[in-house]
């Protein structure tokens, strides 16, 4: 996270000088990213359009870690897709889909993506 003013140094403030931020990303052998593969898998299914299947990977995703905001994207995006393909289900799907949008928002309410993909799906409703 980004912390202006707050770095301190012996306990003192840090008030010139260089800072430098030191990211790391850490892979532990014994622990499996279920919900990013999930995530991944999903979008790659909904870009060959199995919708259904797109679908039931993001819900499971969204059963590990309910407040992935990209798995909520995904699944929307997924559910958008399938409302302009199958009209039988276009009102739910669509409702559904805003659903799923507004939670991504909850939880990161300047995601432009989100914003973005809210506009889109609104004007087709």
């Amino acid at each position: 996270t980004w912390r202006p003013g707050s770095v301190r140094h012996g306990g003192h403030r840090v008030s010139k000088g260089e800072r430098y931020i030191i990211g790391a990303f850490l892979l532990l052998e014994d622990r499996v990213e279920h919900v990013r593969r999930l995530k991944n898998r999903g979008a790659k299914l909904r870009g060959a359009g199995d919708l259904a299947g797109a679908a039931k990977l993001f819900e499971w995703a969204l059963a590990i870690n309910p407040k992935c905001a990209t798995c909520l994207k995904d699944w929307s995006e997924a559910l958008s897709a399938r409302a302009d393909v199958e009209p039988g289900r276009r009102e739910e799907d669509l409702s559904d889909a805003e659903t799923h949008l507004r939670a991504a928002l909850d939880l990161l309410p300047s995601d432009s993506d989100a914003l973005f993909s809210l506009g889109v799906l609104l004007s087709k409703r």
